[in-house]
């Protein structure tokens, strides 16, 4: 209590402190205040700060690098238990890093009360992920290189029908995303290569509208920037309209429609092009824009959507 009349003298009551913790983290900065007890009053010693004690309670320098990477790695996972094995298919590094390393790591973290274990999972607290993340701010960039570049593998599209990939690749572009708010990636290639496998995901399994849009912007994001004149480079930057067009079907509406159907024509007329294109990849972009068609409705548009899927079939005879 006399803690909280501290705080109210500040301002700060119970359900105001717990929303400053929730927006501003466990630092609290300006808002930090003396947590006072019966001691301190008596001998006129000055009172420890919220953030003081929180520094005193998870001392960073008692940490080697080690144990410093592994935490502010995981810090960027929802704070849920995760096996040794998915850990390491996130941080393992074949030339510095292997996974017996590792688990020596989260053991030794384990026992000085970092990371919380189970007989087969390893959890760390949001609490504490939050504090870690405050504290290695400045050297975030280079940390999650490690991270970013297992995730860019593990976010790859491909073999998501099984229940537990789709659920195992959610969870990566969920990690992906939390960095991408977190860090400032400057490895550009990295970044556009995060940011279309998490926008693959999220497309196809999305969780609510707002991860439509976020793959919406991504995806719209990779468009803008300069690439260079290689056939290879078009053909992606192809893979992205496409990808673009399913998402904004997804969302719906005339428009997005209307937009979509603009950037599948732009892939089928660009594939077009090229003497050795695979048949099955304009089966599948021609397919695609006879959904479209089909969706926007309208007597041409269905006798169009028919032809093309016509076609489809003739392609891939």
């Amino acid at each position: 209590s006399k803690n909280l009349c501290e705080s109210a003298e500040l301002g700060i009551n119970l359900e105001t402190f717990l929303k400053k913790l929730e927006k501003e983290g466990l630092h609290l900065g300006k808002h930090s205040f003396e947590v006072k007890t019966d001691y301190t009053m008596a001998v006129k010693a000055k009172a420890a700060t919220t953030d003081q004690i929180l520094d005193a309670l998870y001392d960073f320098d008692k940490l080697n690098e080690e144990q410093r990477f592994l935490l502010v790695n995981l810090s960027f996972l929802p704070a849920e238990p995760y096996t040794l094995q998915f850990i390491n298919s996130l941080l393992v590094n074949e030339t510095n890093r292997n996974d017996l390393d590792l688990r020596k790591t989260l053991k030794s973290l384990s026992k000085k009360g970092w990371v919380s274990q189970t007989e087969k999972t390893y959890r760390l607290s949001p609490v504490i992920q939050d504090l870690i993340l405050h504290k290695n701010k400045e050297t975030l960039g280079a940390d999650v290189i490690m991270l970013v570049s297992n995730l860019v593998i593990l976010l790859k599209s491909e073999n998501i029908d099984s229940l537990d990939e789709r659920y195992k690749k959610r969870i990566c572009a969920d990690i992906g995303l939390g960095v991408l708010k977190s860090v400032n990636i400057k490895n550009e290639p990295l970044l556009l290569n995060l940011k279309y496998n998490i926008s693959e995901i999220i497309g196809h399994i999305p969780h609510s509208i707002n991860d439509l849009m976020t793959a919406r912007r991504f995806l719209e994001e990779i468009l803008q920037f300069e690439h260079d004149e290689s056939i290879d480079s078009f053909y992606s930057i192809n893979i992205v309209r496409a990808s673009l067009a399913q998402v904004l079907r997804t969302i719906g509406g005339k428009e997005n429609l209307i937009q979509a159907k603009k950037n599948l024509e732009f892939s089928i007329e660009f594939i077009k092009k090229y003497k050795n294109y695979d048949p099955l990849d304009l089966a599948i972009l021609q397919s695609s824009l006879a959904l479209i068609l089909y969706d926007l409705g309208g007597t041409g548009n269905i006798i169009e959507s028919i032809e093309l899927a016509l076609e489809c079939i003739q392609l891939l005879k």
